[in-house]
């Protein structure tokens, strides 16, 4: 075996005794438990020796390593950087960046050097002989964020011997040399030969050391304020391509403009590639619906949890939603039966429980600023309170002129540069020592500060600057109150939203339809009448697609317009139906001709609510199988059979309850020689 270099000039992090006695103590029932899902006796042990490196990992990892590490995430390296580029071109200095693309980095590490740098972390030889790498081990990415951690030592050690200079961002001075997601890995520092050559020696030692090799063809480098010959001379030194800004890092476009079209249309581009493999026109509305809320509004879900997304591809985005909710192809409009503003509305609410695009973009970025409270220690958070200051932990703060547009972005989208702060307004202090909370000017006792609360006591003060912290102790923090756990989430903010938006008048009964046990399509059909959205002839021929009156009468009895009420409960072809289900029940009073009034009216005999439950789905069943009826009738020719048609109604019934009612056990035979029976008995 070929003897690899070590790195014995880098410091890193050690273990704790505390830290170690976790990571070697006998496993206990409950590790056990939470791993028993594996399917060997091997596979459970690294589990178990997983969660617990998982619990020390952020103790020994440097913070500028965003992978596999607890409390960190994708998308905060994608910020650092962002913010750190945008303060080199406001501020029109220099710096360059270099993306690093490591050749099959997972399989070519070496194993000494994992061992390696597992007693450098000060592991012990017990812990690490319970160790070993196999296909899909859960220990894998742990273990090679901590390989990782050994270029990041190099890079720390260059820094402190300034040899390699990073970029200093805010009047904090908030260092930024190297981001790291695993081995996605980019450097950023001053634009000089120096920090050129010293990256390349760095590299290179850590190939030694490691067996990561650097395919430098791939790797890109760019600059900031560099002029085009200078970077190319830098290229040549590293053999490497060059990148223009904006370039993407960990799936986000850093440096973009976030509010050009230009910038979404990868996002536009994988909505119509969806829609361009599925056909509308052969699925049911439930499957499109589940399609929407499944597929298309997850496609933009992770540049929406960076980016604000302009109006413009918003209103896109929405229109190619809405055709293909009713049925229509990429780039074929169709008619909307219900607005959209209905539609987004929660299915407990009369709505479908699609996401509305702009408002769930909004929670998202909101997402932002409730990490400011709860990580105000981590890298990307000391990057906005050095940029910014730190009075954005306090008040609502408009737009400044410094601001970057992805900050900016985030501020609007938490509604503080309009007299809507929806989010901050949401929020009330949980206090600890209160050496940071205002006794005055924050909102920490009532929902508003004590200075407006009690404005002559105030005008009296003598403390008017002083803070909690000599009032007693406390235990701080901020709280969501929105939510009962007191954390913010993205569906609490995005309820809020909703909630302070303008409201949408549903019919009470709309949301009722989702609770009868019937297939996901019938409840849509059941919907779609309630919100009185059917293709009836009077609902063509209000919307001008009939234009004459005797077009629209009913296809069964030309005696009337064909409404809903009509067609399916008092047309004299459908009436019998309904009377002969009636006979069966024992219950000779006429139902409501309105549907709502039709479907809380249930027959008498029918007392609990099971009984009542099981009248719905028989009901569904018969409003159902007299649309199809209809459907074929108009569409394919194919007369009424009334006779047929009450057997359907019998068979869908006693189908659906049968699959969706536990309770049911009546055979067929059985519940088609009298239903009303075996519903009542």
């Amino acid at each position: 075996m070929t003897h690899r270099p070590g790195l014995d000039g880098v410091r890193f992090q050690q273990l704790n005794a505390q830290q170690l006695e976790l990571l070697s103590r006998p496993f206990e029932e409950d590790e056990i438990k939470r791993a028993v899902w594996a399917c060997c006796m091997y596979k459970i042990l690294a589990k178990i020796l997983a969660l617990r490196l998982k619990v020390v990992l952020p103790y020994l990892v440097d913070h500028r390593q965003m992978g596999f590490v607890e409390g960190r995430g994708l998308l905060q390296g994608a910020m650092v950087l962002n913010e750190t580029l945008d303060e080199v071109r406001r501020r029109k200095k220099s710096c360059m960046y270099f993306k690093v693309d490591f050749e099959k980095a997972y399989d070519s590490v070496s194993w000494s050097f994992v061992l390696y740098m597992l007693r450098r972390f000060g592991f012990q030889d017990k812990w690490i002989g319970w160790i070993g790498i196999r296909q899909g081990d859960p220990l894998a990415p742990f273990l090679f964020v901590l390989v990782a951690e050994g270029l990041t030592g190099l890079v720390r050690e260059a820094s402190n011997s300034d040899l390699f200079r990073g970029i200093k961002v805010g009047s904090k001075g908030e260092l930024v040399n190297i981001l790291q997601y695993a081995d996605d890995t980019i450097f950023v520092g001053e634009a000089s030969v120096e920090n050129v050559r010293t990256l390349k020696v760095i590299l290179r030692g850590f190939e030694l050391a490691s067996g990561l090799k650097v395919n430098f063809y791939k790797s890109c480098l760019g600059a900031i304020g560099v002029g085009r010959e200078t970077l190319i001379s830098f290229a040549e030194i590293l053999h490497c391509k060059l990148s223009n800004i904006p370039f993407v890092y960990l799936g986000i476009p850093i440096g973009a403009n976030p509010r050009r079209s230009k910038t979404w249309q990868p996002v536009v581009l994988s909505f119509k590639k969806k829609l361009s493999s599925w056909r509308a026109s052969t699925l049911s509305m439930a499957g499109r619906i589940c399609l929407i809320n499944s597929v298309l509004t997850s496609l933009p879900l992770y540049i929406m949890s960076f980016y604000r997304m302009p109006k413009m591809v918003t209103k896109q985005l929405t229109s190619i939603q809405r055709n293909f909710l009713w049925g229509g192809k990429l780039d074929e409009k169709r008619m909307a039966w219900v607005s959209w503003e209905k539609i987004c509305r929660p299915k407990k609410e009369g709505g479908l429980g699609i996401k509305k695009l702009d408002t769930f973009n909004a929670a998202l970025l909101a997402k932002w600023r409730w990490g400011l409270f709860q990580q105000p220690e981590s890298m990307w958070a000391r990057i906005l309170l050095s940029k910014y200051g730190d009075t954005i932990m306090h008040n609502t703060r408009l737009r400044g002129s410094s601001d970057s547009m992805w900050w900016g972005d985030v501020l609007k989208a938490s509604g503080e540069d309009t007299s809507d702060s929806w989010f901050m307004d949401s929020l009330s202090w949980r206090l600890g020592m209160g050496d940071r909370i205002r006794f005055w000017s924050d909102a920490w006792a009532e929902a508003e500060p004590l200075a407006n609360r009690f404005p002559r006591i105030f005008s009296n003060s003598l403390q008017k600057s002083n803070v909690v912290a000599n009032m007693g102790h406390w235990s701080r923090g901020r709280l969501w109150t929105l939510d009962s756990s007191g954390c913010f989430s993205v569906r609490s903010g995005y309820r809020a939203l909703m909630d302070r938006g303008p409201s949408s008048q549903l019919p009470n009964v709309a949301a009722v339809a989702w609770d009868i046990k019937v297939p996901p399509k019938v409840k849509c059909f059941i919907w779609r009448l309630f919100m009185g959205a059917l293709p009836t002839k009077e609902n063509l021929l209000r919307r001008n697609v009939i234009v004459l009156r005797d077009q629209a009468t009913c296809p069964f009895c030309n005696a009337d317009i064909e409404s809903s009420e009509h067609i399916l409960l008092y047309c004299s072809s459908t009436d019998p139906i309904w009377k002969k289900w009636l006979l069966w029940l024992d219950s000779p009073t006429p139902l409501s001709s309105s549907f709502e009034g039709n479907f809380f009216a249930h027959p008498s005999i029918l007392l609990s609510k099971k009984r009542v439950d099981q009248w719905h789905v028989i009901w569904t069943a018969i409003l159902w199988c007299i649309w199809r009826a209809r459907n074929k009738y108009v569409f394919e020719g194919e007369h009424l059979d009334g006779n047929r048609l009450l057997q359907q109604t019998v068979l869908y019934s006693w189908s659906w309850l049968t699959s969706f009612d536990k309770s049911f056990n009546y055979s067929f035979s059985q519940w088609e020689a009298n239903p009303g029976l075996c519903i009542i008995s």
